[in-house]
């Protein structure tokens, strides 16, 4: 007897599902939901747990994470058991059918994952958790932004400069001296955020004076000390952070967004600070919540050669669809966003599409009577999203 498949007919999700065309009114006794806990997910070294089984082949099956057909033996530990306990209690309560290959599956609706308030959403999101991001702890954020591999001193002058600053001004502070670049790194960039500035000169810093020089990679396939590493420009720890002060993303809110010409008005120097990165700072590339960030305003195309032309940082051709799948994930966990991540990827896409036209043509071509179909289209995603709640 020929193999057959089992696939989920019946898959739960925590998304609750908003109804069409209703729009709520909000008095002053506010009506939102309380959120839900959220429960720590234990760190598993580099292994996705798994969400849940979305189909059996056999002895395989087709997990929640970047689909693909897993072994029986990749899931059955402590961490991924209680998936496959539901897969299996789904096939016993019949709410699972089996198919082949004259059969297709859909995962859901795809006009619902393009739908104006779902775009609007995800766009919302996707701007309020860089913005949480970057707000960060300032030591914690040093510690992540900074580590001790991806950055060197460009001479041993300057090495030995960072030792003679600090025991010029050790009467300030209560500190060892700087013993690599990336902790001269570090305490320029807690002493930034200190000040509680957007723009610096270089006598504001301690550290201003030095050349370090960026080594590190935002492509996981390279290594650190690559061939074009040592071509890479030095430059001050000021020019390096630059813009991670710029005062835009304090702005980010997405609830002011009402008109295309709005969100032309507050994405155009959001779109700027995207650049900034690529061509200034690409090291806050390497992080989820900033590169998803950049993405809805830099196709990967586009991306790339502006990335190498700028700072020397090279990537790989498989990069693009690995970065989006890892962001992609980051954002699903971070939004609490249940659907497959096909699914998710379109929503991303649509937003991406809206982002860029709105940064490129709502300034010149339209206004508050937006006429045209494609302003249509964009009025009715942008008018849905001052409406979306937020966080």
């Amino acid at each position: 007897m020929a193999r057959t498949r089992e696939t989920a007919r019946k898959i739960p999700t925590k998304t609750a599902v908003q109804k069409r065309g209703k729009k709520e009114k909000h008095t002053a006794k506010s009506t939102k939901p309380a959120k839900p806990a959220r429960s720590a997910k234990p760190a598993n070294g580099g292994k996705h747990i798994v969400r849940r089984i979305l189909a059996q082949d056999g002895e395989k099956y087709l997990m929640d994470w970047i689909p693909s057909w897993e072994d029986v033996t990749i899931i059955d530990d402590p961490e991924n058991a209680q998936a496959l306990v539901d897969w299996n209690d789904n096939k016993k309560a019949k709410l699972t059918f089996t198919f082949d290959g004259r059969t297709v599956l859909r995962s859901t609706n795809p006009t619902e994952d393009d739908a104006d308030i779902t775009v609007r959403a995800m766009m919302d999101k996707i701007f309020r958790h860089f913005r949480n991001f970057m707000r960060g702890d300032p030591g914690d954020m040093a510690a992540l932004l900074f580590p001790d591999h991806d950055w060197a001193f460009a001479t041993e002058a300057d090495a030995n400069t960072a030792v003679n600053i600090f025991n010029s001004t050790a009467h300030l502070r209560q500190t060892a001296p700087p013993t690599s670049a990336a902790e001269t790194m570090r305490r320029t960039y807690v002493q930034m955020r200190t000040l509680h500035q957007t723009t610096f000169r270089a006598t504001d810093l301690t550290y201003a004076a030095i050349s370090i020089k960026y080594l590190g990679q935002i492509d996981p396939n390279l290594e650190t000390l690559s061939a074009d590493t040592p071509n890479r420009t030095p430059q001050s720890p000021l020019q390096h952070l630059a813009p991670l002060f710029a005062h835009e993303y304090k702005d980010i809110n997405p609830r002011k967004w009402a008109t295309p010409a709005h969100l032309h008005t507050a994405l155009l120097p959001l779109h700027n600070l995207a650049t900034s990165f690529i061509t200034s700072a690409p090291y806050i590339l390497a992080h989820p919540q900033a590169l998803l960030f950049t993405r809805l305003f830099y196709t990967s195309d586009a991306l790339a050669p502006l990335l190498r032309a700028a700072t020397g940082v090279r990537l790989t051709s498989s990069w693009p669809d690995h970065s989006r799948d890892a962001c992609l994930y980051a954002y699903m966990q971070q939004a609490g966003d249940s659907r497959a991540v096909d699914c998710v990827e379109r929503t991303y896409l649509a937003a991406r599409d809206g982002v860029m036209w709105a940064v490129k043509d709502a300034g010149d071509d339209h206004d508050d009577n937006v006429q045209g179909e494609r302003a249509g289209e964009a009025q009715g995603v942008y008018v849905v999203l001052i409406e979306s709640e937020d966080e």
